[in-house]
This record gives structure tokens, C-alpha cells and sequence, in this order.
């Protein structure tokens, strides 16, 4: 999917919209826009390319595409719940994350080496929760984090020292990967 769309919708996209960026994992896609209108135009611009790319976009039909990204009005992309706050925006977990690691932490109780493969998992979800952690009250999350390993068998995980650390270093390379982004975004003035 990601070498598909690669083909068939980044580059399409960056010619169309260069001042919008589209945030895509696999087929999970964000769009950041600066009005509802701005957002509409580009739901229906985004919806053209992938009907001609053969793979319609998805739709919910409970609830519209677009969001405010208020408290009241999220985006949930990828387990967060995203919202702006001033100029930056904010990355909360959502239980669908939690609940990944309940059944991850579950698997792993059938592996050869299962609190190994424990510490790799909790080490891979924090990985992939850097983007919430300056916005999750720390101890509280660790807490959750331990419950949920006990409930599935794990007792012995690293110490919350250990655990702070590893989602600390994960969200400074969001960080660092988000910069790159936004660098990669910004238009460049000729010389």
C-alpha cells in the first residue's frame, strides 16, 4: 500500500495542494487544512485522486470526514485523538491503543521467551505513542501500562524509570522526524 499510494497519491498530492500537507500511514490519511471550506475542497480533491487510483477513499457515514480538532471535535487518526491547541497540535491515546497492547501483551504469553518478547512490545507501543507523550499525564499512563501487563500474565516488566525513558526517546524522534517534515513542507525562496 505504501509504495502504491507512493506512486499514485503523494506526489499527485504535492503538486495539487503543496501548502496542505497529507499525513499518511499505509492507507490512514490526515490532511491538515487552515478553514472547514479549505478541508471540504481538499476531502473532495483527495476523494478524486483515489477513485482514479482505483481505491475509493473510506467513509463513515455516521459522522463527516472533517473536524475542528476542538476537545468536542477530534480527529482520531491512528489511535490518537488529536486536537489544536495555539499553534501546536495535541496527541492523546485513545483506549483502541491500550487496548492493542491488551492483545499484543496476550499473544506474546504464547512465545517461546514470553517476557522478552513482552519487553519488545511494550518497548515497540511506546514507540509508536511518541506523539502523546508530552500530552498523557506520565505516572498514571506507567500505571495503566503495568496493569494491563499483569492482567496478561507480566510481572516483571523494566522499572518506570526504564519506561519514561524509552516513550521520552521515542517522542524526541517524533520530534526530530516531525521537524524534518515540516521542513520538507515549507516552501523554499529562490536564491
Amino acid at each position: 500500500m505504501n509504495l502504491y499510494y507512493h506512486d499514485r497519491l503523494d506526489g499527485l498530492w504535492r503538486e495539487r495542494h503543496a501548502d496542505l500537507p497529507l499525513i499518511r500511514w499505509a492507507d490512514d490519511l490526515l490532511v491538515l487544512c487552515r478553514t472547514v471550506e479549505e478541508a471540504r475542497q481538499a476531502h473532495r480533491s483527495l476523494a478524486e485522486i483515489l477513485q482514479a487510483a482505483g481505491t475509493p477513499l473510506k467513509s463513515d457515514h455516521d459522522e463527516t470526514p472533517i473536524r475542528t480538532l476542538t476537545p468536542k471535535h477530534p480527529a482520531k487518526w491512528l489511535g490518537y485523538s488529536i486536537t489544536k491547541r495555539d499553534s501546536y497540535l495535541r496527541f492523546r491515546l485513545r483506549g483502541k491503543n491500550w487496548a492493542q497492547l491488551g492483545i499484543s501483551l496476550a499473544k506474546a504469553q504464547k512465545a517461546p521467551n514470553s517476557p522478552l518478547v513482552a519487553d519488545s512490545i511494550v518497548n515497540s507501543w511506546l514507540s509508536q505513542a511518541g506523539p502523546a507523550y508530552r500530552h498523557t499525564p506520565l505516572a498514571p499512563a506507567i500505571t495503566k501500562l503495568v496493569e494491563i501487563a499483569r492482567a496478561k500474565g507480566f510481572d516483571e516488566l523494566p522499572s518506570n524509570e526504564v519506561i519514561r525513558r524509552w516513550w521520552q526517546r521515542s517522542h524526541a524522534r517524533w520530534g526530530k522526524d516531525k521537524k524534518l517534515a515540516m521542513k520538507e513542507l515549507s516552501p523554499v525562496s529562490p536564491g
